[in-house]
């Protein structure tokens, strides 16, 4: 019996999900890492994901010149993420938001793969770089502070 691409999402997706694909709206056709950022996501009427890139010399180049603060950069090693490969940073500062169809889409289509979740400590420091961010809009900090534990004031 196949399960439906939208019951496999609904049904995984969580806070700390982990998806890997192509986003369309990148210049790069390859995979990225993405992680599910709000505490509800079945509830919330866009996903907000945070997307990885490895670290090459090539990222911390670019990372170099962006004009944001290092706080809101995580590094997160493959001892912290068993599906990494090399270690990867988070840009904190770019915060997706997508449908929930987009994901199903992607899972019908065999372009995207559903790889487990990140542990509390990596979602925490996600969480708290995009709070620090000076362009991440403040509806998306709204729905972000709802998933620390405590509330920030």
């Amino acid at each position: 019996m196949r399960i439906s691409p939208e019951i496999q999402i609904m049904s995984t997706i969580k806070e700390g999900a982990v998806f890997y694909f192509i986003e369309d709206s990148f210049k790069s056709k390859q995979p990225h890492y993405f992680v599910v950022l709000n505490p509800k996501p079945l509830i919330d009427p866009k996903l907000l994901l945070a997307v990885a890139v490895t670290l090459d010399i090539k990222a911390i180049e670019r990372i170099e010149r962006l004009p944001f603060p290092i706080e809101t950069y995580v590094t997160v090693t493959k001892d912290e993420c068993a599906f990494l490969k090399w270690p990867s940073l988070f840009n904190c500062n770019s915060v997706f938001e997508r449908d929930l169809s987009i994901l199903i889409n992607k899972l019908e289509n065999n372009s995207l793969k559903m790889l487990g979740y990140v542990d509390s400590g990596v979602l925490l420091r996600l969480r708290m770089a995009v709070l620090k961010s000076p362009v991440v809009t403040r509806n998306i900090k709204k729905i972000i502070q709802l998933g620390i534990t405590p509330p920030l004031l």
